[in-house]
C-alpha cells in the first residue's frame, strides 16, 4: 500500500508518489480509451447578481449543459481545440466525418481551408470577411442559438441604443442653431426609433431570421441622424467633423447590436454612401469649413471623397474586428457539436440502443453529424464502468510559427514557447469556477468542461505527447504515456472538486466518482470486519466511505486557506486550481528547459544543461519564464509565491518522512531553512493539500474516485501522512535527526502500542524498517531482522543510522560519518515481500547488499558527513526477490549492477554481461550485486562486493570483443592527428583527457597520433602528471617500446617534433616545477639534453608518422617549421582546428605561412579564435567533480583562476609592449566583472569608486605605459577592447595616427586604468577583504594580533607578487564561482570529436558562426600557385556565446 509513497525523483516534492507502474490488468487499455471532446455549449451570461445568487444556492443555472452565470466567451477565454491524441484504440477512434485534422488552425480562407482543425467535418468553415459553415444545417443551428441568446439581452440592447441615440437627437432638435426642417427630421428619426424598437425585439426571437436586417436597418437610421445633426448643427468645435459621429454611430451598432458580418459589410456601404449624399444635398458647413481652410485650394467634392474612405476605411476595421468574434463564437459552437458527437459515439458503443436513440444525445447535434456516429456503432460489447475523462479540444489560431514541426530555438524549450504562444487563461471563468466549487447546482461535469475551458497548459501533455507516443507509450518520465498523465491531472482536479465539497457530496464522490453520466455514485453499506487486503475494490470504497475521518481532511483544506470561511478563500482556491493544472507538466522531457546562461547555475544544473526533474524544471520555468505558463503568470503575487513554494523550495518528499525511507539530513534540511527563513504556514499547508490531490489522481481514472487513496491505502496509513502534517512545524525548534528520532517513537507507540519503544543500538534500524514494510502485523518486521546473519543486521544497524547532517547523529545510536544513503523504493521492496517472515528476510538482505555495494563506491569519509547519496533501486524493486537471488535462466546472461552516476546518485540496474565491457572502459565506478545467501551466511559480506576489474584488464576489452585482431580494429577505425605541447599550464592535459574520454565513450576503436612539440622533457612531464594512469595496474596500458598506449578503445602512438626552443621548455619546466626530477644530460655546448630512458615513455620522430587518411587534426601547438611535405602524405582529412590565429603562440610568424600553406592543400582549416575559446570556460562543479582529473591539474586549475584575478602582468620593457599588456589585461577584466558578480550579486560599474584602489592601479598604469615600452599592436588592441556600442575615437581610424603618439598613449592609459580597476577591485573585495582572509597571531610583544592569511606584498609596485597564495586558492574554492579559467585547447577537442558524428559540418555540428578568415590570415597570406593548389577554405570563429560547445562539450 506504501509503494506509491517513494515514486518521486530525487529529493524534490511528494507529489512523485503518484508515480506507479501501469497495471497488468488486460482491462487497462480499454480504461485508457479516450472520448474525444468535451460539451462546450456556450451559455448565455448572467448578470452580477445572479452570479451572486448562483454561488450562494439562492438560483439554480438556467442552462443544464452551463451553469449560468458561466462568463461569456472572449478571445481571450477561448477554449483550447487539442491535435489528436496519437494512436487512439479501436474503441477511441473518431468517425471520418467528425475526425478533427491533426494541424493547427489557421484563418478559413475564401475557399476551404484546409489547415483548419474542423477541416473533413460538417463543422468546416467557408468564406472570409463573412464566414459560414460548409454544412447547411450546422449553419442554421448556429444562426438560431445566436439569435436565442441575444434574445435575452434583447431589451438591455436597445435601452442602450436609445441612450447613444439621444445625444444627437437632443443635438439636433434643440439646438439653437438648427432649421425648422432639421428638427422635425430629428424628430422623425425618433419615431423611427421608437417603431423599430418592437420588431427589433421581435425579430431576435429563436424562430425568426430577420434580426439581422432589421438591426442593419436600425443602425443605419443612427448613422442617417449622425449625419444631419453634424451638418446642421451650430458646432463651435471647429474640428467637428460628420466622420466623427458616423464611424461612432458604426461602431456602436456593431459592438451592441452584434449583426452578423455580412451585414457589418452592408452597413458600412449604405452608411458611407448615405453620409457622403447627405453631405453634398445639404451643403453643409463642412463646405464652408472646407473653403475658409483651403482659401480656394481645394475643392469641396475632394474634400468629402477623403473623408468617404477615411469612414470606410474606419468601417472596414470594424468589420474585421466583428468577423474575428463571430468567428471565435463559431468555433465554440463547433468545439459543442463536435463533442456531443462523440458522446453519442460512445453512447452507441456502451449501449445496445437504436440509431434513432443515438441521435438524441443532444438535440442541437444536426442529424448530418449524429448519422455517421450511429451507423458506425459497433457491436455493443460487455459493460463496463468508464473511469476515464475526455481530452481537451485545442484550437491553436492561425500563427504559422505554432505549427508543430517549424524549427523554432527560442529559450527555454522550443516546444513550450511554441505551444504555449499568444494563450491565455480564462481568468473570469477561473473565477466563477472559484466561486461556485462549493455550490450544490454546480455538476461535475461543469467543472470538467470549465477546466479545459480555462486552462491551456492541458493541452500541453498532446502537444508533447503526440510526437513522442508514436515512438513510445513510454512517453514521460514517470514511465507512462502522456495520454495518462493527462488523465492523472485530471483525477487531481476532481479531487480538489470534491475535497472543497466535503460538506456535501464530496465524500460519496472522493470514494466512489461517478458513473457514465457524471453523475454521483449512491453510497453502499460497509462490510464489517474484514481486513483491508481481503476486502474487493467496492467493499474498500464503502468501508474507506463509512471509518474515514473525514475531519483530517477538512482540517487540511482550512489550514491551507481553501475553507469558504477563510480570508482570501477564493483566490487561494484560484492558485489550487492553476497549480493542480500544470504541475506534471515537465514530466514529459520535449517540455523540461534547458538552463540559459545568464541564470545558471540553477539548483545545481549549469548553463545549456536540461532539467530532468520534473519539479525544479516547472520551478525554473516559473522563476524565470512565467509567461510560458499562463495559469502562473495571471495569479497575485502573493498566490505565485505559494504555487512556486510548492515546487521546489522545500524538496521534501512526504513519502520519505513518513516511512522512514531517508536519512534526516536529506529530507528535512532545506525544510528547516524554508521554515527558519520564515515560511508562511498556509503556503506549507497548500503544498499538503497539493500533494494529497496529486496522490490520490494517480490512478489515472479521474471518474473513479481518489482511487490512489481509497484502493490503494490502508486508512491508517492515509491518517499517518494526515497527522504527520501538523507534527513536521515542530521542525522549527528541533534539530531534523532530533525530529525523525521523535517521530519514529511516535509511529512505534502508535503500531506497537504493548511493546516497549526499543533503546538499544538498533532501535533507529528497526523502527525504520517497521515504517517502510508496512506489514500488517509489525511484530513480523522486528523478528525477520532478528533472524538475519549478523552481518546483515550490522549492515543494517549502521548504515540506517547514518543522519547526513553534519554534527548531529541519533541518541539511540551515535553513528559518525558519511555519505549517508537513501534507498529510493526501498519500502515498496520490502512491502512486495511482506507476506511472511521468509520474504521479508529475503527483503532485507537484499537491502543490505545494495547498501555494501553503495559504501563500497562511496567509501565512508568524515567530510562526506553532510552528503546524502540516493540510491535508484525502481527497476530492483519491481522484481520478485526469488527470481533476482536465483537469477533464473535467460536467453542473455544478465547481472544485477550499482553504477555511481554522480558524487550524489547511483542506480542500480540489470545489466547485460557484454555490457559490462562499455562500463569498463568509460571507466565507469561500479559494482556487481551478487544476492546469494549461502555466502553472506558463512561469514563473506563482503563477497559480494565484486571488485572493479583492474584498468589493464578492461584495456581494449571492447575491441578484443569485436575483433580477434586488435590492430585490424584500430586500422579500420577513426584517426585524429593532435599537436600539442604538455607542460606546467596543464590546458593540454585537460583538453587530452577530454578526448579520450569523449572517444572511449564511443565506443569506437580510434587512433590518435599525439604529437608533442620541442623537446622530449614534454613527455617526461607528461609521465610525471599522469603517474597514476602510467602506473602498472592504472588506465593506461603503455605498449611495448614505450611510444605508445591503450585507454580503452583508444590507441595513442606518440611522436616527437623537435624544435630550436628545447632549452628554453627545459628552464621552464624547471622553475615552475621543481620539485618534477628530470632525466638530463650535457652537450658539448653545456647545454641541458633530456635523455629517454628505458622503460619510459617517449616519441617517435613526427615523420614517422603512418600515411592514410585522417579524420580531422588539431594544432594545440607550434608546428615546428622545416618539414613542411608532412601533411602530403595524408591522402585526406575532413577538417583541421587551429587553436588561435596567426601571429599567435601556436601560430608563430613567419613559419606559420609555410605551415599554413601545407595544410590548406590537404583539408579546410578553421581558425578557433581567442573570440571563442576565451568564452569557453570550466564550470566550477566540472573542475570539483572531474573523476578524469587528479589533483595536481584541479590545483593547477584554480591556480591559473587566482592568476586572472589577482595576478597582473608584471612585464620588463623588452617583452612587454603596450598592445600586449593591455590585451592580458583586457582578457582578465572580464572574468574578474562575472567572478564580482557571482560572488556580490552586483555589477562592477553600479560598485561606488574605490579611491584605494583607483590609487593602486593607477600606479599600475603608470608603470606600464612608460616611452621605453614598445606600442606594439596597440591601435588594433585599442580598437578590441572599445565598447560594441560605443564610437570608436577618430584617433584610432586614422592611419596617419603614431602608435606611439601622446592621444594614442592616453587612450590606452585611459583603457589600461579601466580593466586594471575590474580586476583589483575584485581581488580586493572578493579575496583580500573577506572575512575569511583573516589569522589571528601574536606580535613581537605577545599581543594578539589579526593579519591577513593573503594579498599584495607591495600593491603599489608590483601586483604579480602575492603572499598566502594556497590560502587564496582555498578561498576561491569557497567562492560560489560559476566558471572558472577558459578551456581553450578543449574547444579544438570538442570539435574533432563531435565532426566524426557530422563529417559534413566544419563546425561538428555545434552550431558555431564561421566566416571566411581575414587577408591577413587566410588566403592573402598564401600566393597565387598556393591558393590554386586547392579550393579549401580558410576560416576563422568571430565573437559569439559558443552555447553549442557547452551543450556538447565536458560540461554536459
Amino acid at each position: 500500500a506504501m509503494e506509491a509513497c517513494c515514486c518521486g525523483h530525487g529529493t524534490v516534492t511528494p507529489r512523485d508518489l503518484s508515480r506507479e507502474e501501469e497495471r497488468d490488468d488486460p482491462s487497462s487499455t480499454e480504461r485508457m480509451d479516450l472520448v474525444v471532446g468535451p460539451k462546450l455549449n456556450p451559455g448565455p451570461a448572467l448578470r452580477p447578481s445572479e452570479a451572486q445568487d448562483i454561488a450562494h444556492g439562492n438560483l439554480a443555472p438556467s442552462c443544464p449543459s452551463v451553469p449560468a452565470g458561466a462568463p461569456k466567451t472572449s478571445e481571450e477565454a477561448m477554449p483550447a481545440l487539442p491535435p489528436v491524441p496519437a494512436e487512439p484504440t479501436a474503441a477511441a477512434e473518431i468517425p471520418p466525418a467528425t475526425k478533427p485534422a491533426g494541424k493547427p488552425a489557421d484563418l478559413p480562407g475564401s475557399q476551404k481551408d484546409t489547415d483548419s482543425p474542423f477541416a473533413g467535418t460538417s463543422a468546416e468553415f467557408q468564406g472570409w470577411l463573412a464566414p459560414t459553415f460548409l454544412d447547411a444545417q450546422m449553419e442554421a443551428a448556429f444562426q438560431a442559438r445566436r439569435r436565442e441568446l441575444l434574445f435575452q439581452q434583447g431589451p438591455l440592447v436597445v435601452i442602450t441604443m436609445a441612450a447613444f441615440s439621444f445625444i444627437p437627437l437632443f443635438a439636433l432638435g434643440f439646438s439653437g442653431g438648427a432649421e425648422a426642417w432639421a428638427i422635425r427630421m430629428g424628430w422623425l428619426g425618433a419615431a423611427a426609433y421608437a417603431l423599430l424598437c418592437w420588431p427589433l425585439v421581435r425579430c431576435a426571437g429563436p424562430s425568426s431570421r430577420g434580426y439581422d436586417t432589421v438591426a442593419t436597418v436600425y443602425a443605419l437610421i443612427l448613422v442617417v441622424i449622425s449625419s444631419f445633426t453634424s451638418q446642421k448643427l451650430n458646432i463651435r468645435l471647429m474640428e467637428a467633423r460628420s466622420g466623427i459621429l458616423v464611424c461612432g454611430a458604426m461602431g456602436i451598432s456593431v459592438a451592441f447590436l452584434q449583426i452578423s458580418s455580412g451585414h457589418c459589410i452592408v452597413l458600412l456601404h449604405l452608411a458611407v454612401g448615405a453620409s457622403i449624399a447627405i453631405s453634398v444635398a445639404c451643403e453643409s458647413l463642412d463646405q464652408r469649413l472646407v473653403e475658409g481652410v483651403t482659401k480656394g485650394g481645394g475643392s469641396f467634392a475632394e474634400w468629402e471623397l477623403v473623408n468617404g474612405l477615411i469612414i470606410y476605411s474606419i468601417g472596414l476595421i470594424l468589420c474585421c474586428g466583428r468577423r474575428s468574434t463571430e468567428m471565435q463564437e463559431r468555433c465554440t459552437y463547433a468545439i459543442g457539436v463536435l463533442s456531443r458527437a462523440h458522446l453519442a459515439e460512445d453512447a452507441a458503443v456502451e449501449k445496445p440502443v437504436a440509431k434513432e436513440e443515438v441521435s438524441k444525445v443532444s438535440e442541437e447535434v444536426p442529424k448530418a453529424i449524429v448519422a455517421p456516429v450511429a451507423e458506425q456503432a459497433p457491436a455493443p460489447p460487455e459493460k463496463k464502468r468508464k473511469t476515464t475523462v475526455p481530452p481537451p479540444l485545442e484550437h491553436k489560431g492561425s500563427n504559422l510559427h505554432r505549427k508543430l514541426g517549424v524549427k523554432d530555438s527560442r529559450a527555454p524549450n522550443p516546444l513550450l514557447v511554441r505551444s504555449m504562444s499568444d494563450r491565455t487563461s480564462d481568468w473570469e471563468r477561473i473565477r466563477w469556477m472559484a466561486l461556485q466549487i462549493r455550490s450544490p447546482t454546480y455538476p461535475l461535469r461543469q467543472f470538467f468542461e470549465d477546466c479545459i475551458a480555462s486552462f491551456p497548459e492541458l493541452s500541453l501533455f498532446f502537444d508533447a505527447g503526440t510526437s513522442t507516443a508514436k515512438k513510445s507509450k513510454q512517453a514521460v518520465s514517470s514511465g507512462i504515456s502522456a495520454e495518462a498523465e493527462y488523465q492523472r491531472t485530471m483525477g487531481a482536479m476532481f479531487t480538489v472538486y470534491w475535497m472543497l465539497r466535503l460538506d456535501t457530496d464530496g465524500a460519496q464522490g472522493f470514494c466512489y466518482g461517478a458513473d457514465e453520466n457524471w453523475a454521483p455514485i449512491e453510497a453502499q453499506p460497509a462490510v464489517p470486519n474484514k481486513s483491508f487486503f481481503k476486502m474487493t475494490p467496492d467493499e474498500k470504497r464503502s468501508s474507506f466511505y463509512k471509518t474515514m475521518d473525514w475531519k483530517l481532511l477538512t482540517e487540511l483544506v482550512t489550514r491551507a486557506g481553501c475553507a469558504a470561511h477563510s480570508p482570501g478563500s477564493i483566490e487561494r482556491i484560484m492558485a489550487l486550481l492553476c497549480l493542480t493544472s500544470f504541475h506534471d507538466i515537465m514530466k514529459m522531457p520535449m517540455l523540461q528547459p534547458i538552463v540559459q546562461p545568464e541564470h545558471a547555475p540553477y539548483n545545481g544544473y549549469e548553463a545549456g544543461v536540461r532539467i530532468h526533474d520534473h519539479d525544479l524544471a516547472l520551478s525554473y520555468v516559473m522563476e524565470h519564464f512565467p509567461a510560458l505558463l499562463p495559469s502562473y503568470m495571471g495569479l497575485e503575487p502573493k498566490q505565485k509565491q505559494g504555487v512556486l513554494f510548492t515546487q521546489g523550495k522545500m524538496q521534501f518528499n512526504h513519502g520519505w518522512f513518513v516511512q522512514a525511507e531517508a536519512p534526516p539530513g536529506g529530507m528535512l534540511s532545506k525544510f528547516k531553512a524554508v521554515m527558519e527563513a520564515g515560511a508562511d504556514q498556509a503556503d506549507i499547508d497548500l503544498y499538503f493539500l497539493h500533494w494529497i490531490t496529486d496522490l490520490a489522481g494517480a490512478e489515472a481514472t479521474p471518474l473513479g474516485g481518489a482511487e490512489k487513496l481509497v484502493l490503494k491505502f490502508n486508512q491508517d496509513v492515509l491518517a499517518s501522512f494526515l497527522w504527520s502534517m501538523p507534527f513536521l512545524s515542530r521542525l522549527a525548534n528541533l534539530s531534523e535527526t532530533r525530529l525523525v528520532e521523535e517521530y519514529l517513537c511516535a509511529r512505534w507507540r502508535a503500531l506497537l502500542p504493548n511493546e516497549q519503544v526499543p533503546s538499544d543500538a538498533s532501535a533507529i534500524a528497526v523502527m525504520r524498517l517497521v515504517l517502510m514494510a508496512q506489514a500488517e502485523h509489525p511484530m513480523t518486521v522486528v523478528e525477520a531482522f532478528r533472524a538475519l546473519p549478523d552481518s546483515d543486521q550490522s549492515c543494517l544497524v549502521t548504515e540506517l543510522a547514518r543522519t547526513g547532517c553534519v554534527g548531529q547523529t541519533f541518541e539511540r545510536n551515535t553513528v559518525c560519518g558519511g555519505p549517508a544513503f537513501l534507498v529510493y523504493y526501498s519500502p515498496a521492496l520490502l512491502q512486495r515481500n511482506n507476506g511472511s517472515q521468509q520474504g521479508l528476510e529475503t527483503g532485507l538482505h537484499t537491502l543490505c547488499v545494495v547498501l555494501r555495494a553503495a559504501r563500497a563506491v562511496w567509501p565512508m569519509s568524515l567530510k562526506s558527513e553532510g552528503n546524502t547519496v540516493i540510491i535508484q533501486i525502481g527497476e530492483l524493486k519491481s522484481q520478485n526477490c526469488d527470481v533476482v537471488i536465483r537469477s533464473p535462466d535467460n536467453e542473455v546472461r544478465s547481472v544485477w549492477i550499482l553504477l555511481r552516476n554522480n558524487d550524489n546518485e547511483g542506480t542500480v540496474s540489470l545489466c547485460r554481461a557484454g555490457d559490462l565491457n562499455a562500463l569498463y572502459m568509460e571507466g565507469a565506478l561500479f559494482r556487481v550485486l551478487d544476492f546469494s545467501r549461502e555466502k553472506s551466511e558463512a561469514g563473506a559480506n563482503h563477497s559480494a562486493l565484486a571488485a572493479s576489474p583492474a584498468p589493464a584488464e578492461r584495456a581494449s576489452a571492447k575491441v578484443r570483443a569485436e575483433t580477434t585482431d586488435e590492430g585490424s580494429a584500430f586500422r579500420n577505425g577513426r584517426r585524429i592527428l593532435v599537436f600539442t605541447d604538455m607542460s606546467t599550464e596543464c590546458d593540454d592535459e585537460c583538453a587530452f583527457l577530454w578526448l579520450l574520454a569523449a572517444l572511449n565513450r564511443r565506443g569506437t576503436p580510434t587512433t590518435v597520433e599525439l604529437v608533442q612539440t620541442d623537446s622530449h622533457v614534454r613527455f617526461q612531464w607528461m609521465a610525471h602528471i599522469f603517474s597514476d594512469k602510467f602506473a602498472p595496474g592504472g588506465d593506461w596500458e603503455v605498449k611495448e617500446g614505450c611510444c605508445s598506449f591503450q585507454d580503452g578503445n583508444v590507441l595513442v602512438n606518440m611522436y616527437l617534433a623537435r624544435s630550436q626552443h628545447e632549452p628554453t621548455i627545459i628552464r621552464d619546466i624547471q622553475k615552475k616545477a621543481p620539485h618534477v626530477e628530470l632525466d638530463l644530460d650535457t652537450s658539448q655546448e653545456g647545454k641541458p639534453v633530456p635523455i629517454w630512458k628505458p622503460g619510459t615513455i617517449g616519441g617517435k620522430d613526427y615523420m614517422l608518422v603512418p600515411k592514410g587518411s585522417l579524420d580531422s587534426i588539431v594544432v594545440a601547438a607550434a608546428i615546428p617549421g622545416g618539414n613542411y611535405d608532412f601533411f602530403q602524405r595524408f591522402d585526406e582529412c575532413k577538417c583541421i582546428y587551429v587553436v588561435g590565429t596567426p601571429g599567435g603562440i601556436n601560430c608563430p610568424m613567419p613559419s606559420w605561412k609555410d605551415v599554413l600553406a601545407a595544410m590548406h592543400r590537404l583539408a579546410p582549416v578553421v581558425y578557433l579564435t581567442p573570440q571563442l575559446t576565451r568564452t569557453i570556460r570550466f564550470p566550477r562543479n566540472y573542475v570539483v567533480t572531474n573523476m578524469y582529473w587528479n589533483e595536481t591539474i584541479k590545483h593547477t586549475v584554480w591556480d591559473a583562476t587566482l592568476t586572472f584575478m589577482a595576478r597582473r602582468p608584471e612585464l620588463v620593457p623588452k617583452s612587454g609592449n603596450w598592445g600586449l599588456i593591455l590585451r592580458l589585461n583586457v582578457a582578465n577584466a572580464l572574468f574578474c566583472a562575472d567572478w564580482y558578480a557571482d560572488v556580490t550579486g552586483t555589477s562592477v560599474s553600479d560598485t561606488p569608486r574605490d579611491e584605494s584602489v583607483a590609487r593602486i592601479a593607477q600606479a599600475y598604469v603608470d608603470r606600464n605605459s612608460t616611452r621605453d615600452r614598445d606600442p606594439g599592436a596597440i591601435i588594433d588592441e585599442l580598437k578590441a577592447a572599445s565598447q560594441p556600442d560605443r564610437p570608436k575615437n577618430p584617433a584610432l581610424l586614422d592611419e596617419s595616427v603614431s602608435p606611439s603618439s601622446d592621444v594614442i598613449r592616453d587612450l590606452y592609459r585611459e583603457q589600461l586604468f579601466e580593466v586594471v580597476y575590474i580586476c583589483v577591485l575584485t581581488t580586493e573585495v572578493v579575496l583580500w577583504r573577506s572575512k575569511a582572509n583573516r589569522k589571528v597571531g601574536v606580535d613581537e610583544g605577545g599581543f594578539e594580533k589579526v593579519s591577513s592569511k593573503c594579498g599584495y606584498n607591495e600593491p603599489m609596485k608590483n601586483l604579480s607578487d602575492i603572499y598566502g597564495a594556497e590560502d587564496a586558492i582555498v578561498l576561491l574554492q569557497r567562492l560560489p564561482l560559476r566558471r572558472l579559467t577558459p578551456a581553450y585547447d578543449v574547444v579544438a577537442m570538442i570539435c574533432a570529436d563531435t565532426a566524426l558524428d557530422h563529417p559534413d559540418e566544419l563546425d561538428g555540428g555545434l552550431g558555431l558562426l564561421l566566416e571566411n578568415a581575414r587577408e591577413d590570415m587566410g588566403l592573402g597570406m598564401l600566393s597565387e600557385e598556393e591558393q590554386r593548389l586547392s579550393n579549401h577554405p580558410v576560416l576563422y570563429t568571430p565573437a559569439q556565446a559558443g552555447d553549442g560547445v557547452y551543450a556538447v562539450g565536458p560540461f554536459s
